[in-house]
């Protein structure tokens, strides 16, 4: 359940930008392992409290993806250039391959651990859960929820949904098509980095280390659907609850795996995933 809150983090900024602008942003696990690395040579340099390195990373994350929307994401939706969907989903991937090895020249190979936010533990049957791991996982279930709030409640996720449902209608009534894919791609980058600051003192961080989170990302936007930001959440609690479970009772290799069988029975049985839905063509 710990890992689920964390993982979920992660999977509802790929949702977040697929709902508004139809785009598989391959580069939002590079944004995760950057806010590994600025959580760390945030606390060791400065020392200042946890909080203020969270809200550094926040910051280091939606400028990083304001960047990347403004170079690359925004010709996709950019009604002179017309650029087809597929343009956003190979550069974001080509995007990403160049960051690793980036961050593999500027940072090394060397493994960083950024200090724990708390020590100690709370042992439950016999295992011990990390007040670390707790206190991540409440924070990135606040997370979710100013983002869901925010999304469900404010004009501006407001204008964020009417724009997801029709894309022409929206821009006829007068709203600013770039506003909306520059603050909702790099809100979902906040979120990615977020997440690879919050699980970095348990996992450490490495140039590659958001690959696999990506990865499982993808497979919890699967299970709970694609564009739901709410079965986000939901597919995030059943993959880490999955996988914490599996790998008690045997190993960690068995844990990742059985996370891509049920991808698999999701995708046998109710493709579209629990909240996702099902897309006219013609």
């Amino acid at each position: 359940m710990v890992l689920g809150a964390i993982y979920s983090l992660m999977a509802t900024g790929i949702t977040l930008v697929y709902s508004i602008l139809r785009v598989i942003n391959f580069s939002q696990g590079e944004l995760f392992t950057l806010g590994g690395y600025a959580l760390y040579y945030f606390s060791m340099t400065l020392k200042l409290p946890d909080v203020f390195g969270l809200l550094f990373v926040a910051l280091v994350g939606y400028l990083c993806a304001l960047a990347i929307e403004r170079a690359i994401i925004r010709d996709v939706y950019k009604p002179a250039l017309e650029r087809p969907s597929e343009y956003a989903l190979m550069a974001t991937f080509a995007l990403s391959i160049l960051l690793q090895n980036l961050m593999l020249n500027v940072f090394g190979y060397t493994i960083k651990t950024p200090p724990a936010f708390l020590v100690g533990g709370l042992r439950i049957m016999g295992y011990t859960l990390t007040w670390d791991r707790i206190l991540a996982a409440v924070l990135a279930s606040v997370v979710y929820l100013a983002l869901y709030l925010f999304i469900k409640t404010s004009w501006t996720g407001k204008i964020w949904q009417a724009y997801a449902q029709n894309r022409t209608g929206v821009s006829i009534l007068g709203a600013h098509e770039s506003r909306i894919g520059m603050h909702s791609f790099s809100v979902a980058g906040m979120l990615s980095a977020l997440t690879g600051a919050l699980i970095a003192p348990v996992y450490s961080v490495y140039p590659n280390a958001g690959t696999l989170p990506l990865i499982i990302g993808f497979v919890i936007i699967v299970i709970g659907g694609l564009g739901s930001i709410e079965g986000a959440f939901i597919g995030g609690l059943i993959v880490g609850l999955t996988q914490s479970l599996v790998t008690g009772f045997s190993s960690a290799a068995y844990g990742y795996a059985s996370i891509f069988l049920i991808m698999i029975f999701f995708l046998l049985i109710r493709p579209r995933g629990i909240l996702g839905e099902v897309e006219r063509i013609a």
